[in-house]
């Protein structure tokens, strides 16, 4: 009988032997793979991210000073990526970063302005205040003087009416 060829190994298989023959955790080789799901990797397209994707163990897994020229390269393009990435988020957060300024600007501009009409209502309240106290004066000299116009009117009616 002839003897059966034998059956490829699974690629999870040869990717675990692959990390495991180069010391890589699959965490760390995971982590690295989230690198090409990244939505800011959205400019490679699917052949190249695939093409990425199935040289990573058998270049980045790879130390250094043991690659060849095309694991170089392939290096250099997973690095350029991640330039492109963190560009990319780093001018995102500096736009951020512009509005958070330009916020507290305005937020010390507005409580400037709180600060001011504080003031400004507190002088209105102390001028009111002393306005209702000139005004109280005014209303009491006012009714004391009525008061004596009275007494004086009865004070002539009496002494009209005494002469006629």
């Amino acid at each position: 009988a002839a003897e059966a060829a034998p059956a490829e190994e699974p690629a999870s298989k040869r990717l675990a032997a692959t990390l495991k023959k180069h010391a890589v955790s699959q965490s760390l080789y995971k982590h690295i793979v989230e690198i090409f799901e990244h939505p800011l990797a959205d400019n490679l397209s699917q052949d190249s991210r695939e093409m990425l994707l199935a040289a990573l163990p058998h270049s980045l897994c790879v130390p250094s000073d043991e690659r060849q020229e095309f694991q170089e390269s392939i290096v250099k393009m997973m690095g350029q990526l991640m330039s492109q990435i963190l560009s990319a988020m780093q001018a995102s957060l500096d736009a951020e970063n512009e509005k958070v300024a330009g916020s507290e600007a305005k937020k010390l501009e507005l409580e400037e302005t709180i600060q001011a009409a504080e003031a400004a209502l507190s002088k209105a309240q102390s001028v009111t205040a002393a306005h209702q106290t000139e005004l109280n004066l005014a209303c009491s000299a006012t009714q004391a003087a009525n008061a004596e116009l009275t007494q004086a009117r009865e004070a002539q009616k009496a002494g009209d009416a005494a002469q006629a």
